[in-house]
């Protein structure tokens, strides 16, 4: 009878351990992972944090309000942004003259340039070596396009806004016409159009190509 009754205690033990390992898992799933560093708790390192308020670093000296330095091989800092469109991984904004919304300089002793922000909305800076902007792919520039110059016409105009005293443009033809070229670009800040001229009238129509800097 002791034998007995030992083993069937030894059962109901083992049944009462199973049962309660199979109701704690159930509990796990059923209770979602407790997310780390979210609303209202600290940034917790080497660990994925997410949230959903904006965190905001203010620094009211003048020092900078935050410094990040990879030490390992690694990108100081990279930006993504899942917007569908009008958004970017990194916005920078300058509100005092002079200043620009996002700076870079590159130190290396085989820079390619400094990337800074002034005057402009991008300024790049010759360093150590030739080259102050490399640009690998394409490059669009809205300041420039195709004209058509009509059948019987001499010219065509363009309007471009923001032209100043300061703007001139090119043109080149995009098809080949016998004895056509173009001959001169004026460009006027006050009708703010530029006017591409050809050497004779157009025996058809003809497109040239214009781009406008500052």
């Amino acid at each position: 009878m002791e034998a007995k009754d030992t083993t069937r205690l030894g059962r109901r033990a083992m049944l009462a351990a199973t049962l309660g390992g199979v109701a704690a898992a159930a509990g796990a799933l059923a209770s979602p992972a407790r997310v780390l560093g979210a609303d209202g708790e600290p940034v917790l390192m080497g660990r994925p944090n997410v949230w959903t308020l904006p965190t905001g670093i203010i620094c009211s000296g003048e020092q900078t309000a935050l410094a990040v330095q990879s030490a390992g091989g690694g990108h100081g800092v990279q930006a993504q942004t899942l917007a569908p469109m009008n958004r970017f991984g990194v916005l920078g904004t300058a509100t005092q003259a002079g200043s620009g919304g996002v700076g870079g300089v590159n130190n290396a002793s085989h820079s390619q340039g400094n990337l800074a922000t002034g005057h402009a909305g991008v300024e790049a800076i010759q360093g150590n070596a030739a080259l102050a902007l490399d640009v690998f792919g394409k490059a669009h520039f809205h300041r420039s396009g195709v004209a058509t110059i009509q059948s019987g016409k001499r010219f065509v105009q363009v309007d471009v806004e923001g032209l100043t005293g300061n703007s001139f443009a090119l043109a080149t033809l995009q098809q080949y016409r016998a004895n056509l070229w173009v001959q001169s670009i004026t460009v006027s800040a006050s009708t703010a159009a530029i006017y591409i001229y050809v050497s004779r009238y157009a025996p058809s129509a003809t497109n040239v190509a214009w781009t406008v800097f500052d």
